[in-house]
């Protein structure tokens, strides 16, 4: 006989990391901390879905010591939590990022590339030629270790393991070059500039990925590998990299803190990032966890 447990419908919640879970101090504060580990122990399933690879995430995720998941680099990775068990990896197309490579070699900025480290330190590749420039400089001189400069970034035997692609450029410079990569590649890659980067002063992120490898694709990919098939999903997020998500789930919320299109993508505002707005939502969502 089948049980009322085995037939409820699974529920998972996306959640996204900077500026919207994370307060402005790049901590989990410990109410959220609790009300995601009682959700947890509840039988809800949990998922930090971020732009961060996994190097960067792990600092902010070392408090999360119950059952979770993440679903890295805005999509193509997973990992079990906490012990960063690997779930699924999707890599960029290599024709894809041949192109991209090509692309932006014509305007001088060869992108940056993210790629999976594979049980060695290196997460990231960049074009000896961005180092001509201050910003990339200071780049590279944070991430000693874990970067490859290269004279022929197209020539990589790295880039068989990319899995994003990115640019850091002045804000005032990001319609032309944006514009640049629609007219060179068309549908071919899609390319969002996120705005929330109160650390990087007038400048923002110009991310390139190829279609079908976003937050939402990377939580199907989620659900598959759990065998999901019918889970409903509640996500909570700030930026562009978080709009497929919130159209695309059940029931999703954006923070006060968030960009205006995040907003006007999800169902509900909820309170800031440094209001503990994902937990004090999901304490009203599942009172019965919380009695």
């Amino acid at each position: 006989m089948t049980s009322h447990r085995r037939t409820k419908r699974a529920t998972l919640v996306a959640i996204d990391l900077d500026g919207t879970l994370l307060r402005d101090d790049k901590v989990i504060s410990e109410f959220s901390l609790v009300t995601l580990r009682l959700l947890s122990q509840a039988g809800i399933h949990i998922a930090f879905v971020t732009g961060r690879r996994a190097r960067i995430a792990a600092p902010v995720l070392a408090p999360v010591t119950f059952p979770a998941w993440a679903v890295l680099n805005n999509g193509p990775v997973g990992i079990a939590l906490p012990g960063h068990t690997r779930c699924f990896t999707r890599y960029i197309s290599p024709v894809v990022v041949q192109e991209v490579i090509a692309c932006l070699h014509t305007v001088g900025r060869p992108p940056v590339i993210v790629v999976d480290p594979a049980g060695t330190p290196v997460d990231l590749i960049m074009d000896r030629a961005l180092l001509q420039i201050p910003l990339y400089q200071e780049y590279a001189a944070r991430h000693e270790g874990y970067l490859t400069i290269t004279d022929d970034l197209a020539g990589s035997a790295l880039l068989a393991r990319a899995v994003a692609m990115f640019l850091c450029e002045p804000e005032s410079a990001v319609p032309a070059l944006r514009a640049h990569l629609t007219t060179a590649l068309g549908d071919c890659i899609e390319h969002r500039a996120l705005d929330n980067l109160e650390y990087i002063h007038d400048h923002r992120i110009v991310e390139m990925v190829e279609p079908g490898l976003t937050k939402w694709n990377g939580i199907e990919m989620l659900m598959e590998a759990l065998a999901l098939e019918d889970a409903r999903v509640i996500a909570f997020g700030d930026d562009h990299n978080d709009l497929d998500m919130l159209t695309a789930a059940a029931m999703s919320f954006a923070p006060r803190n968030a960009i205006q299109a995040a907003k006007q993508a999800a169902d509900d505002i909820i309170p800031s990032n440094n209001d503990d707005g994902v937990a004090v939502t999901l304490r009203k969502l599942f009172p019965d966890v919380f009695d």
